[in-house]
């Protein structure tokens, strides 16, 4: 478990958290989470990376909270998709390099996966520069069946009460028996398989990012931890094909609100699935695909009340 350092503030009034779910017409995705001190970005975590000629909307969203810095970068796993533009962002908004990098555990060489000429550069920029040298900033996210388990967490101070709020990321996939499965028949990985899935959790708030998590994976995972959750980034664009984590998902009130990046090909996202979501009472939103070069859904909430504000640009749409 990496621990950050102790954050200052006066005040968990002044404290928002912000997730911008991003996503493009065609295809990609990533996700920002910002908890921002009046305004201004105190920590800042992103999962996957997407951008296009036309749009980058990652730089537009950091440069408008004058980001100083990216504190974590989440690879989920290697899918086109999901990396492009990591060497672009990181060396904008990471320039010493001080950020930890978290890949799934398989994904420890070029020849894990069957992934493009792009991608094996985008995996060596990052060990060239955050696991070289004196720098051990990389890391491999992997639990056991129905474990999980803290990968990073930092503490919010506030001054005037001495209080103290912990942020803590917690991994429930990749599965380390998928893993050891694989490397012992000596076959490639299926990146699905093998995503990132973890929450965020923040003064009793549970926030759900699950990749593009499939139904090898779910089976193993906890239920029981799934049943407090408030916002889930529904996985692998609300496709139909994790059927044991959309069952799992059923049987629990998710209290606050369900979030789905779309991008409307034949096979996701699913109707069946999304209307099953809404059956819940939940509002499902979509990054969506029309005449703008990107969607996103913002889902904002201050610290102290935890009421959650959602706000939708570009393509993005409830559903």
């Amino acid at each position: 478990m990496e621990r950050g350092k102790i954050i200052y503030v006066n005040s968990f009034e002044d404290l928002n958290v912000h997730v911008f779910t991003i996503g493009y017409p065609i295809e990609g995705e990533a996700i920002l989470f910002i908890i921002s001190d009046k305004g201004k970005p105190i920590f800042t975590s992103l999962t996957d990376c997407y951008i296009t000629e036309e749009c980058n909307h990652i730089e537009t969203i950091l440069s408008r909270f004058q980001n100083h810095a990216i504190d974590i970068f989440f690879w989920t796993h290697p899918d086109k998709d999901h990396s492009v533009g990591i060497k672009d962002i990181l060396n904008k908004f990471d320039t010493y390099k001080t950020a930890r990098i978290f890949l799934p555990s398989s994904f420890d060489s070029e020849n894990a996966y069957n992934i493009s000429d792009d991608i094996k550069s985008s995996l060596k920029y990052l060990y060239d520069n955050y696991n070289s040298k004196t720098k051990y900033n990389m890391h491999q996210a992997c639990v056991t069946p129905g474990e999980y388990r803290s990968l990073f967490y930092f503490d919010i101070l506030e001054l005037k009460s001495r209080n103290i709020l912990r942020c803590d990321f917690k991994c429930l996939a990749p599965i380390d028996s998928i893993i050891a499965r694989r490397r012992y028949n000596d076959s490639k990985n299926k990146t699905n398989d093998l995503s990132i899935v973890y929450t965020v959790e923040l003064n009793g708030s549970k926030l759900l990012f699950t990749g593009d998590l499939t139904n090898q994976t779910a089976q193993f995972l906890n239920g029981d931890y799934l049943s407090d959750v408030n916002m889930i980034k529904i996985p692998h664009h609300a496709s139909d094909e994790p059927k044991n984590f959309n069952g799992i998902l059923f049987s629990h009130n998710i209290r606050d609100i369900i979030s789905v990046t779309t991008i409307k090909s034949p096979k996701h996202p699913s109707e069946n699935v999304i209307n099953d979501y809404k059956k819940l009472n939940h509002e499902v939103y979509s990054t969506g695909k029309g005449d703008d070069i990107y969607g996103c859904i913002e889902y904002s909430m201050n610290l102290k009340s935890m009421v959650p504000i959602i706000n939708c640009t570009g393509n993005a749409l409830q559903l």
